[in-house]
């Protein structure tokens, strides 16, 4: 595990909130392949939501508000994959872990905060098994310059914002009505003109009642009421 940063320090609840990287490893026979059939290629690195059918173990913190959850989501795992079947994961949390605080040789106190990683399965079909690694974690991943910030320590020293609104495209914003004709759907020639009578009887209620909502004028009714029959929400 890597510590990214340290967040806070809660003496009085006894946690300690941070950003980590946890990195883990197996071996999967089935994810092999001949590098020189494919062009040389002896390692892929992808984020989880690319590589949703391979096998990955179920794991979680206790520490986790729903440690149900498990640890490795789409969208904070990244996966290196080599031609002979290593499997590498780095995942990116946020955890709070307990601690108990003892400053009692301040300032040369130690403290020790604790973690506990569960797996649901037996240890018949999974067991952990320490790894140690010498390097930064960003090398097996292919991403050795890390320009993130690792520290929280700044001050905002100006901010803006400014009001959007959302529209989807295609989107109309104003009302419009148009007269409908149904007399070519009756073959009855009768039934046709009752249909046309209806229609225009009801596109002048809907002309009256929108003209009435439309600012007053003294001398005339607007031209958009008279030609257009539009008004704006």
């Amino acid at each position: 595990m890597f510590v990214e940063h340290i967040e806070a320090l809660n003496q009085e609840e006894q946690l300690m909130e941070m950003h980590c990287s946890l990195v883990l490893s197996w071996s999967d026979s089935r994810l092999t392949w001949t590098a020189e059939d494919w062009g040389g290629v002896k390692k892929i690195v992808r984020m989880k939501y690319e590589l949703p059918y391979i096998w990955y173990p179920q794991l979680h913190f206790a520490e986790l508000k729903l440690k149900s959850e498990q640890i490795m989501r789409n969208f904070n795992t990244l996966i290196a994959i080599t031609n002979v079947g290593a499997v590498f994961v780095q995942i990116e949390l946020t955890l709070k872990t307990p601690c108990m605080f003892d400053f009692s040789d301040y300032p040369h106190d130690n403290q020790r905060c604790s973690l506990t990683l569960l797996n649901p399965r037996p240890l018949s079909e999974i067991k952990f098994s320490p790894l140690t690694y010498f390097g930064k974690h960003n090398d097996m991943f292919g991403r050795i310059s890390n320009s993130v910030l690792k520290t929280g320590e700044f001050i905002v020293t100006d901010t803006a914002a400014e009001r959007l609104y959302y529209r989807s495209p295609g989107l109309v914003t104003r009302n419009e009505t148009a007269v409908t004709y149904l007399a070519g759907t009756v073959a009855d020639v009768k039934l046709s003109l009752i249909w046309l009578m209806l229609c225009t009887l009801i596109q002048v209620v809907n002309y009256s009642q929108m003209t009435a909502k439309l600012p007053p004028d003294s001398s005339r009714i607007p031209l958009c009421g008279k030609t257009y029959f539009t008004t704006k929400k």
